[in-house]
């Protein structure tokens, strides 16, 4: 299903410009109402202090209902101090949150009020939509769906090179996350108690071996553990994702195993058993397709500022994936245990989802340290290794959705191409071909025969198609 429509999108007028959507306010069971509005990231103040300076205004915009009715809505907007003007000019860059979230089910549509026409969007948008809505002010957002025309292969060829500076220069990140209330409860009364086993099973460490250990203070709430203090052991394991030995890994293990040793694991401190309700609530938040999406990599992994809504609570990403993060080194059992245990009545898939889901939470978490750290210091040929699990629905976007992570991203961005005759098998062979011509001949070779063979293709093409059509039921439910 596309949402988009030749007579809602007027020519983008620039390379570095975009659409945002203006979401009305409303209450739960409201109409969704909302306008687009053409901006120019090269104008945004923080990163170009040569353009005006914004100042937040809230203006009444006028719309019409399904039924014909008309509404009036509070929305604010950005404008800038020109004297020559009776009134501020409307600021050509519009500060704005990006939605990360997967498209979700087609077959049972919702719909908004899009320019004053109704739009068909995915179930899983429109939740999402009403989800972040407020109910006495408007807000500005970036939505691929609605803010790309998806019916326009030269535009979203365009789009796809502004994707990291999409979500780089958003004021926050949401991934929209759904969970059930009771979901939503235990997942953060883990997160927690793990927080708080760790920050025991940690005093315990510095009482009885004196170590330095840096920490988050927590305060008995959820609290934020510096991202650079976690940087040795995620860079330990980019190289055991690489196959590259680096010289600290070692010595990192080395003194975590000293720690657990004396300081004994987190189950010592107050962990909940492994049949409890909690461990049940982390699995189904892992199972979300959210983790296995190959689109969301670059978007979690960018974003500025990253939250998850889980349904009706917005809560940091940060002490979730760092309460992973400790469960997985300082648990006394296997991880994939609290992951695997199942109750009755789960689904038969939940175990496999939640283990695929958080091996890619842990790959997204590995990219956004990388990226925010050290920068895009990997080639696109690196990337392909690293985003070889993730899923797409469009076997194309294997590539296309890890150029705005890969050091050389903007060099192939002249290459994407989404017309129809432009076949997967064409694609791959096309960007392989590309690589040789770069030099990277022995790189290409090390990654054949990896991932499953697919017809048609030659052995030593990195990229595979496979994954999409083996789990097709699966991904036409899913985004991209």
């Amino acid at each position: 299903m596309s949402s988009s429509s030749s007579s809602t999108y007027n020519p983008l007028p620039s390379k570095t410009s975009i659409r945002v959507l203006l979401l009305a306010p409303g209450s739960p069971d409201d109409e969704i109402f909302c306008w687009l509005l053409l901006i120019d990231l090269d104008a945004d103040h923080k990163h170009f202090p040569s353009s005006p300076e914004p100042v937040d205004i809230i203006s009444v915009v006028h719309g019409t209902s399904s039924d014909g009715s008309e509404r009036k809505f509070l929305i604010p907007f950005d404008v800038y101090w020109d004297e020559s003007k009776p009134s501020p000019p409307m600021h050509p860059f519009q500060r704005y949150t990006a939605l990360s979230y997967v498209w979700g089910d087609t077959e049972n549509p919702g719909y908004v009020m899009l320019d004053g026409e109704k739009r068909p969007v995915t179930r899983n948008l429109h939740d999402a939509l009403k989800a972040l809505r407020k109910e006495s002010e408007g807000i500005c957002l970036w939505v691929d769906a609605l803010c790309i025309n998806q019916s326009d292969f030269e535009e979203k060829k365009v789009q796809i090179g502004l994707m990291g500076r999409v979500y780089q220069q958003a004021e926050k990140v949401v991934a929209y996350l759904p969970q059930t209330e009771a979901d939503q409860a235990n997942i953060l009364e883990l997160v927690q108690k793990i927080w708080e086993a760790r920050k025991k099973h940690e005093e315990r460490d510095v009482e009885k071996e004196g170590l330095e250990i840096q920490r988050g203070e927590s305060k008995g709430q959820i609290g934020r553990i510096p991202i650079p203090a976690l940087e040795p052991k995620i860079v330990a394991m980019a190289s055991e994702q690489d196959g590259i030995a680096r010289p600290h890994a070692a010595q990192v293990q080395e003194l975590q195993n000293r720690a657990q040793e004396k300081a004994g694991f987190l189950e010592d401190f107050g962990l909940p058993p492994v049949d409890s309700p909690l461990w049940g609530s982390w699995r189904r938040c892992f199972a979300s397709p959210y983790f296995r999406r190959i689109w969301i990599l670059q978007e979690f992994a960018l974003g500025s500022s990253l939250n998850f809504c889980l349904g009706s609570r917005v809560v940091g990403m940060e002490p979730i994936m760092v309460a992973y993060h400790f469960v997985k080194e300082y648990s006394g059992v296997v991880n994939a245990h609290y992951l695997g245990h199942s109750h009755p009545g789960d689904p038969e898939d939940l175990t496999r989802l939640a283990i695929a889901g958080a091996q890619g939470a842990e790959m997204m978490f590995l990219e956004r340290v990388l990226a925010g750290n050290r920068g895009k210091g990997e080639l696109l040929l690196e990337k392909l290794r690293r985003g070889r699990g993730f899923e797409a629905s469009d076997p194309r976007d294997k590539i296309y959705a890890l150029l705005g992570l890969a050091k050389d991203g903007e060099v192939f961005a002249e290459h994407v191409n989404y017309a129809p005759e432009e076949t997967p098998a064409m694609i791959f062979t096309r960007f392989a071909g590309l690589f040789v011509e770069r030099g990277c001949v022995f790189e290409i070779l090390l990654q054949a025969g990896l991932g499953s063979s697919a017809v048609g293709l030659p052995s030593w093409v990195p990229v595979r198609p496979a994954l999409a059509i083996t789990h097709q039921s699966l991904l036409c439910k899913t985004k991209h």
